[in-house]
């Protein structure tokens, strides 16, 4: 046999057949069995992952939330209105330089805050000194605009 009497045989073979018997009512079948007993076995599993993630999720958030409140309730300084604060110390009472000495009074007294808890730390002291000199070159540039 040469090469092509097997591509002749192999073109013969190309013909269209129906199946002996019609596959797909069985596969249906199965298909719809198969979904039911899944379905039914996957979803008290679900349920009950939904309900531990709830759980978990909860006692999280609720474990932070009594953390802040503690932290907050103990650690608090100053007035708690940064606008207070603010109005107190603003540079020649100029309300141009209003917003720069609301946010470097807040900024001042959460470092402080924050050095209470951890007083030699030098990034907290290095940040506090930066504030601070931006601070008195934001007096010093309401001296000269007053």
């Amino acid at each position: 046999m040469n090469d092509f009497e097997l591509q002749r045989r192999l073109l013969a073979l190309h013909t269209a057949r129906a199946p002996q018997a019609d596959l797909w009512p069985a596969i249906a079948a199965r298909i719809t069995v198969s979904a039911k007993a899944s379905a039914s076995r996957r979803h008290p599993r679900r349920i009950m992952l939904a309900a531990a993630a709830s759980l978990l999720l909860a006692l999280t958030a609720g474990a932070f939330g009594y953390r802040w409140l503690k932290m907050n309730a103990t650690t608090s300084i100053g007035p708690s209105n940064p606008l207070q604060l603010a109005r107190t110390h603003a540079p020649n009472d100029d309300p141009r330089l209003l917003s720069g000495a609301i946010v470097l009074d807040a900024a001042q007294a959460q470092i402080e805050q924050a050095m209470q808890m951890k007083p030699q730390h030098p990034l907290l002291t290095d940040l506090l000194k930066r504030t601070q000199a931006r601070r008195s070159r934001l007096d010093q540039f309401g001296q000269q605009a007053g």
